[in-house]
């Protein structure tokens, strides 16, 4: 019995910058992967929903600092697909139409899995 269910890298051009996914879904759960420029793996957050409350839960699991934007994104993205998430973002700080588009795209190809 095959343990990841789908897998998808791909490359998409927004706003002049190369982003970098990696999507790997398991029976129930989701790992997903997104990189600017460098392939790094600088902070890991676990996003999942909760019967208890509309606001699903979220740890870091690796990270060098607070980054309170890949929190919230794996907040929204386990909010509008239903299932726990694994993210990894390694985008500029600085840059929230990256981080958005990147967030829009990876919710897209979720719910048409």
């Amino acid at each position: 019995m095959p343990i990841t269910e789908f897998q998808k890298c791909f490359v998409a051009e927004i706003d002049d910058v190369s982003l970098y996914f990696q999507i790997v879904k398991l029976k129930k759960q989701c790992y997903v992967w997104i990189a600017a420029d460098e392939a790094n793996l600088t902070s890991l957050y676990a996003a999942m929903p909760t019967k208890f409350d509309s606001v699903p839960s979220v740890t870091s699991l690796l990270s060098t600092s607070a980054d309170d934007t890949t929190l919230s994104m794996a907040q929204r993205i386990v909010r509008k697909v239903g299932i726990p998430i694994v993210l990894s973002v390694n985008l500029p700080s600085d840059s929230n139409s990256l981080q958005l588009a990147a967030e829009r795209r990876i919710v897209e190809v979720l719910q048409n899995l």
